[in-house]
């Protein structure tokens, strides 16, 4: 992944994070060892996402995952 890449990625997890979403495995600033210029994002979960979240507005291409739980009335809403 390139260092914009990298950037992108770890700022859409912070800003679930300022959201009100829950981090629950945080990747950013992951390194591996051997590769001390390399751009990495480790895998990451975040939990309590919702609908109206940048993090589940915009594609996320990185090892991230998040958690939506919702409601049949709430599902019905948004069709």
């Amino acid at each position: 992944m390139c260092a914009r890449s990298k950037e992108r990625v770890e700022s859409l997890i912070a800003s679930a994070e300022a959201e009100g979403a829950t981090i629950l495995l945080d990747g950013r600033g992951a390194s591996v060892d051997g590769y001390p210029l390399g751009n990495f994002v480790g895998p990451t979960i975040i939990d309590n996402v919702t609908p109206d979240m940048t993090c589940y507005k915009e594609e996320i291409f990185g090892p991230v995952v998040g958690t939506v739980l919702q409601s049949l009335p709430m599902y019905m809403e948004m069709q």
